[in-house]
C-alpha cells in the first residue's frame, strides 16, 4: 500500500513513466546491495549452493508468504525446483487499488537476490519467465542445477 500511496502522490506532479520509475527505484534500490551480498555469502559459503536456495525458497514460502500466494511445485527433486505462483497477493493489491503498472517494480526486487547468483560458480541457473506483474499467467521461480 505504501507504493500505491506514493504512486498516487508522485503520479499528478511527475507523470505516470516518471512516478513508476521513482517509485520502483525507491522499492528496488535502498537494500539492493545488501541483499546482493547477503544472498552471495550464503551460497558461496554452502556446501550445495542449489541446496541452500531450495532450502531458503522453501521455508520463505511457509515463513513469508501466506494465503494470499498460491504456490505450485510441478518439479521438486534434486536436480530442479521449480516453484511457480498462480495468485500473487502483492498483484492482486495493486489491482485492487487500480495500480497494476507497479507490478513490474515489484517483481523488479527479487533482482537484487537473483543477481547473486553466479551459475558457474554455484551450480545452478535461476530463469524467470514473465511475472504475473508483466503479463504471465503465473510466476516461476525455477531453479535447476547446471553441473553434470
Amino acid at each position: 500500500m505504501a507504493l500505491v500511496a506514493a504512486y498516487e502522490i508522485l503520479r499528478p506532479r511527475l507523470g505516470r513513466e516518471a512516478a513508476i520509475d521513482a517509485v520502483r527505484a525507491a522499492l528496488v534500490e535502498p537494500l539492493g546491495e545488501a541483499l546482493r551480498t547477503r544472498t552471495r555469502a550464503m551460497l558461496d559459503s554452502a556446501a550445495d549452493p542449489f541446496r541452500a536456495m531450495v532450502e531458503l525458497a522453501k521455508a520463505r514460502e511457509h515463513q513469508s508468504f501466506g494465503e494470499g500466494f498460491e504456490f505450485r511445485h510441478p518439479v521438486d527433486d534434486d536436480r530442479r525446483f521449480h516453484a511457480d505462483i498462480h495468485r500473487c497477493f502483492y498483484y492482486d493489491v495493486l489491482v485492487a487499488n487500480s495500480a497494476p503498472e507497479l507490478a513490474p517494480a515489484m517483481c523488479d526486487f527479487d533482482r537484487n537476490w537473483i543477481d547473486a547468483i553466479d551459475p558457474d560458480e554455484h551450480g545452478f541457473r535461476f530463469e524467470r519467465a514473465p511475472t504475473i506483474g508483466l503479463g504471465g499467467t503465473h510466476c516461476p521461480f525455477h531453479f535447476s542445477r547446471t553441473d553434470g
